[in-house]
């Protein structure tokens, strides 16, 4: 794995115990597999971007992923709970794309709440964190939404 591939890794863990500190030992483990599964299959030729040529990461997300999870999106009825394939898909998406943003500084596409993202970093945001993202203090209250 690349350096860069092994930080989007890296970046997508702590997004993963940020946003969900409370998933089981085995959910946290199946969604960092299949992290660690896309990342190994991932194809880029040019700048990382989720949905920028040349290489459109998320097409090539849904490419491996939707049919296997995304699809009960429009045919399940029984909303966001653990046990619904569209909550799992949303999660590993989520996970992905979050480790990709934090990495590049592209997109800006995840809405999150000032705690989870504060909890991404061990409690306490980096100065790049800061530097890039001018918007946010490091004194922010936690229940405040901010997109990364």
């Amino acid at each position: 794995m690349s350096d860069q591939l092994a930080r989007w890794r890296q970046f997508s863990e702590m997004v993963l115990a940020g946003v969900y500190p409370n998933i089981t030992p085995a959910r946290r483990q199946k969604l960092l597999t299949m992290v660690d599964d896309f990342l190994s299959r991932v194809e880029i030729t040019g700048e990382l971007s989720w949905d920028q040529e040349p290489d459109y990461i998320c097409d090539q997300f849904d490419d491996k992923y939707w049919l296997q999870y995304g699809e009960d999106i429009y045919n399940r009825e029984e909303g966001w709970t653990d046990d619904n394939p569209r909550y799992f898909f949303n999660q590993l998406r989520l996970i992905v794309r979050g480790g990709l943003n934090l990495l590049t500084g592209n997109d800006n596409a995840l809405l999150v709440n000032v705690g989870q993202a504060r909890a991404i970093f061990g409690g306490e945001f980096p100065a790049w964190f800061l530097e890039r993202y001018e918007h946010l203090t490091a004194d922010a209250p936690d229940d405040r939404l901010i997109i990364i």
